[in-house]
């Protein structure tokens, strides 16, 4: 017997495309997001109804969805209110870039709805393996180390600096016996920052950037 595909009503597609577009991105244009979700879904959106929604996001507290004039969404690390973080905003969107947007599968890109939600990468296995080798800290579970490495991209999503990450590391008293762990430990960090999916890089990784800049100079 066939199975019954689940059909997810249509405002839920919509806020599940909205809650993903913005913790991908942080921020993205309205009319964007319109032309993105057409892309998956292959027909034609409804504007007012997804403004709509974005609406009503906006207006819930715990969402932290932020609106500009219906025009631009950002998540939590944008409050339009804060005409600095509207320039930020802007500055993301409006900058020259000489790559595309980061567009994943459909399936990958709707698991960013969850805000908790951060690609898998190795080298966050790695440092993770190494913390926990290296006893580098105390933990009374796993979950500890697991909320660091999700304060750790956070970082780096906003940009934070190198020595002011690894300063934050020292305040959650984690220790380094050897200065050869320190070194190890903050190429480790370094690793991660360039997997990390940046906003200022439209959901690209640095590495993935290097990494066609070199392709595109051998052809």
């Amino acid at each position: 017997m066939a199975r019954t595909k689940k059909i997810i009503p249509i405002s839920v597609q919509y806020k599940n495309y909205i809650l993903a577009s913005v913790h991908l991105y942080g921020t993205i244009y309205v009319e964007e997001l319109i032309k993105l979700i057409e892309k998956y879904e292959g027909k034609e959106v409804d504007r007012n109804l997804l403004v709509q929604i974005i609406q009503v996001l906006g207006s819930i507290p715990y969402v932290g969805l932020s609106n500009y004039q219906d025009q631009i969404i950002g998540n939590r690390f944008f409050s339009f209110s804060d005409k600095n973080s509207l320039k930020d905003a802007k500055q993301i969107l409006e900058t020259k870039l000489d790559f595309q947007r980061y567009i994943p599968t459909k399936n990958e890109f709707l698991k960013y709805a969850d805000e908790e939600y951060f690609e898998p990468i190795l080298q966050t296995l790695r440092l993770q393996t190494f913390i926990l080798k290296n006893r580098l800290c105390e933990f009374e579970s796993i979950e500890d180390l697991d909320f660091d490495m999700f304060d750790l991209r956070n970082k780096i999503l906003a940009n934070f600096p190198l020595e002011d990450i690894i300063h934050d590391f020292f305040d959650k008293d984690y220790e380094f016996k050897r200065e050869s762990d320190l070194h190890m430990f903050m190429d480790l960090v370094i690793d991660i920052i360039n997997h990390t999916r940046r906003y200022d890089l439209l959901g690209n990784t640095s590495y993935e950037l290097m990494q066609d800049k070199s392709s595109s100079q051998l052809n």
